[in-house]
């Protein structure tokens, strides 16, 4: 036993590093590296090894533009364009100022605005003026910089919204996960500088075009004459989505600057909540009815592409987290997660029916589990749907 033990302890270790083709004992374990040096100058491999490092420098910015930033991206990127002009009388400056304060005061935590006014000479560069850039976090200061703008100059509305259009298009900075606005309050109806409207819509809509992002317009003429409202509404026929909206009270600007504002991105984020999870639950059904005619597999892609679904409102939920300062903002973000745990619970009630089809076991109980959650989610799409329609019915509509 101790020869056996010595020997045991006695295993032979040698390194051949430039050895080729030989072992050495029956333990032995060899392992040839055979390197190859090619010799280049000196300056190619330092160009190379530049070459090299850039690349990996290459490789990481483009995951952080790509992968990393759009994460801290503003969910909405919205410019607020006022008249400061001195067609615009003080009190109705104070009024627009009023009303924006009480507006942005309850916007979104990720929406991310900015500030720019319009008034000045024809041809002047500085008739129109950025005066807020864009960040989520200067809510307090739009009211402040906007109370000490100097009323000026003719009313350069043209000007200011295609600067509005330039500050949403600039180079380099970080795209909104759900869109570009342009929100524009005028005391006046035509352009000082260029009278022909329809001239100035064609303008824009070039502007728009070459600036080749999205972006939504809502235009609030503030004490315009009806007989005024014509070369406004001719402005902007085809530039946006909606027509020109007017208010003559204070009250009527306060209402529609705060929908616009607040309660749209609501109403948006909850018709696209719906938009996919009512044909999600309609896959859902379909898994149901496929489990008891005995096609498993057919449930199974269902089920798969139901989840998948589900995924999809993660952006839209996080928008609807950001808007709970208002009233309106924590009904909708209230009713829409209960729709969603909904459409959740329906989707396990269906898996486990299907678990249990595998195994050929009874599936009336679980079958009855699945119809209950049906209801109960139909009941509270149907809440989420009367929530949104009152609340559309109180956009602000165009009276011209």
């Amino acid at each position: 036993m101790a020869a056996q033990e010595r020997k045991a302890q006695f295993i032979p270790s040698v390194t051949l590093p430039h050895a080729r083709g030989v072992i050495v004992g029956h333990h032995a374990r060899q392992t040839n590296w055979f390197l190859a040096r090619i010799n280049l100058p000196r300056s190619v491999e330092i160009a190379l090894l530049l070459l090299i490092v850039l690349a990996m420098v290459a490789v990481g910015g483009w995951a952080v533009i790509t992968k990393v930033l759009p994460r801290f991206a503003p969910l909405y990127r919205t410019v607020f364009v006022i008249d400061s002009s001195l067609a615009s009388s003080p009190q109705a400056n104070e009024d627009v100022i009023s009303s924006l304060n009480s507006a942005v005061a309850n916007s979104g935590d990720r929406d991310a605005l900015a500030l720019r006014g319009f008034g000045g000479n024809c041809g002047d560069s500085g008739n129109t003026r950025r005066l807020i850039d864009f960040t989520t976090e200067n809510r307090g200061d739009i009211a402040q910089i906007a109370s000490a703008v100097e009323l000026s100059g003719a009313a350069t509305l043209q000007r200011g919204i295609v600067g509005a259009i330039e500050d949403l298009s600039q180079p380099w900075t970080v795209a909104p996960q759900l869109g570009n606005r342009i929100i524009v309050v005028t005391r006046n109806a035509i352009d000082a500088c260029d009278p022909d409207s329809a001239f100035v819509s064609e303008d824009l809509k070039k502007r728009i075009g070459a600036a080749d992002i999205d972006i939504s317009f809502r235009i609030v003429g503030y004490q315009i004459d009806r007989g005024q409202r014509t070369g406004l509404n001719k402005t902007f026929e085809g530039v946006g989505d909606t027509p020109p909206v007017y208010a003559d009270t204070s009250a009527e600007l306060d209402e529609m600057l705060y929908w616009y504002t607040n309660v749209e991105p609501l109403v948006r984020s909850a018709n696209d909540i719906a938009d996919i999870l009512n044909p999600t639950a309609a896959e859902v059904e379909f898994a149901a009815q496929s489990i008891r005619g005995g096609r498993l597999d057919n449930a199974e892609v269902s089920l798969d592409a139901a989840a998948e679904e589900l995924q999809r409102t993660k952006l839209t939920f996080e928008d609807l987290r950001s808007r709970t300062s208002t009233t309106e903002g924590q009904r909708i973000g209230a009713l829409a997660g209960r729709l969603r745990q909904q459409q959740e619970k329906l989707v396990s009630s269906v898996r486990t029916l299907r678990r249990l089809a595998a195994r050929e076991q009874p599936l009336s109980r679980a079958f009855e589990d699945f119809q209950k959650a049906a209801v109960e989610y139909n009941s509270d799409a149907d809440d989420l749907n009367s929530e949104v329609r009152t609340l559309r019915a109180q956009a602000p509509e165009s009276t011209s």
